[in-house]
């Protein structure tokens, strides 16, 4: 079972490329598309890649990736718009983001910060479609350690976060002008 798009494609060499699936891969030079080919899942000959040119793979699921490759992973800078329509621009290592980036949520959440392995990981802000706000620390893709957490409504928590959840010494402070700070 494929457990990502970065799990899906492996580009083995500039001449070659393998899949499990089939994709449609396209090679663009300036901006301008020079070559599209609908690949089976044997190994099927491309054009020969050039330095300039850069390598833009679409999925049949409907997703895009463009960007950087290295051996036959995605690598440095890279742009992914998945077939949902949610989008990450930043960097890749070994085909999962890693490193900073900006991931767009469909439903017009946006997360800008730090990822390791695939997950936000670090320091980071994510804006929800509801109008919430968090900033701080994630581990492995969840809340962790200090941050702030800034409700629709007005309320503010500021305080430490375990598992994705309020856990230890925190302050609330309510739209209504109400306040707890202590052990949550």
């Amino acid at each position: 079972m494929v457990e990502s798009i970065s799990d899906s494609i492996r580009i083995a060499g500039a001449e070659r490329a393998s899949t499990p699936f089939p994709i449609k891969m396209s090679i663009w030079d300036a901006g301008s598309k020079i070559s599209s080919q609908l690949m089976a899942s044997t190994s099927t000959p491309l054009a020969k890649k050039q330095e300039e040119w850069t390598w833009v793979l679409e999925y049949l699921s409907g997703a895009t990736y463009d960007g950087e490759w290295i051996d036959d992973k995605a690598s440095n800078r890279g742009e992914m718009v998945y077939a949902n329509k949610d989008k990450y621009e930043g960097n890749f290592l070994n085909g999962k983001k890693h490193g900073k980036g900006v991931y767009h949520y469909h439903t017009g959440g946006k997360y800008k910060g730090e990822w390791l392995n695939d997950k936000k990981h670090g320091y980071g802000v994510i804006e929800y479609g509801n109008g919430d706000r968090y900033e701080g620390t994630w581990k492995n893709g969840e809340r962790a350690e200090h941050g702030i957490y800034e409700y629709s409504n007005g309320d503010v928590y500021d305080g430490e976060w375990r598992n994705d959840l309020k856990e230890g010494h925190g302050k609330l402070d309510m739209a209504t002008g109400d306040k707890y700070e202590g052990d949550w």
